[in-house]
């Protein structure tokens, strides 16, 4: 009599974790390349912050890397599985349409055996590189949170150590100007750069004191805001220039005395 047929076994798929992983490794890219951009004004940034923000690039790169490498390693273990995995129930089906003949059922079974035990080996290996990219991933998001939380520290260097800097930060939705002597933040959504009197009044002191300038730090996500900041500066002939900064973190003005940006 046929044995009773056995229920195959489930076959691992992927597919959500990938596409996880693939967002992962689309916002590393971001990251990388809003700190790329940031490195354009490294003369109004201290050195030893822009030396440690280089390591940190290299090491985002060498972990992107290495998450790129265990995404091809997962999808071939994946895809090798899938393969074995079909072979497997194919012997099976081959061999319980033999039914009771020994001599065709014995060498099926020694290879229905061996199937077995490279689909069990590549599972285990299959978990073990999604454990390494956990890991891994863990800690880009670590670095990730501390890198956002470092201050970005602003000093007057290059050309700018003559100019009394007015400084003006550039982000998606709002503009924040940071009012002299104390630099107050005084924040004027994006919408109303235009028609805002804070910032017509900003511009004019720019303007009326003598080697003032208004220095644009401009953020990856408020490039249209500089824009219209530029051109609002323009309009008032204020002497005006721009700094790209990262994304993240928060604004250090204790090395730029404060005698040079008061009004």
């Amino acid at each position: 009599m046929p044995r009773p047929r056995r229920r195959s076994a489930t076959a691992l798929s992927l597919f959500p974790f990938l596409s996880v992983l693939a967002c992962i490794i689309g916002t590393l890219t971001l990251l990388i390349t809003a700190t790329a951009i940031g490195e354009i004004g490294h003369e109004a940034v201290d050195e030893d912050a822009h030396a440690e923000r280089l390591v940190a690039n290299q090491q985002s790169r060498a972990e992107l890397e290495r998450l790129e490498a265990l995404a091809a390693e997962v999808t071939r273990l994946e895809t090798e599985q899938s393969t074995a995995t079909s072979r497997r129930n194919a012997l099976r089906s081959e061999r319980e349409a033999l039914g009771a003949r020994p001599d065709r059922v014995a060498p099926l079974q020694a290879r229905l055996t061996r199937a077995e035990a490279r689909v069990t080996a590549l599972r285990s290996e299959l978990e073990e590189q999604i454990a390494s990219q956990s890991e891994l991933e863990r800690q880009v998001e670590v670095r990730r949170r501390a890198r956002a939380q470092s201050p970005i520290a602003l000093e007057p260097s290059g050309s700018g150590r003559d100019l009394a800097p007015h400084f003006i930060e550039c982000r998606r939705d709002e503009i924040i100007l940071y009012e002299e002597p104390d630099r107050r933040p005084s924040r004027v959504p994006a919408h109303r750069i235009a028609t805002s009197l804070d910032v017509r009044h900003f511009l004019s002191r720019v303007r009326a004191t003598p080697g003032a300038s208004a220095i644009l730090l401009n953020r990856p996500s408020g490039v249209a805001s500089c824009r219209a900041v530029e051109q609002q500066a323009g309009l008032h002939r204020a002497r005006h220039g721009r700094m790209p900064i990262p994304e993240v973190g928060e604004l250090d003005f204790s090395r730029i005395p404060k005698s040079q940006g008061s009004s």
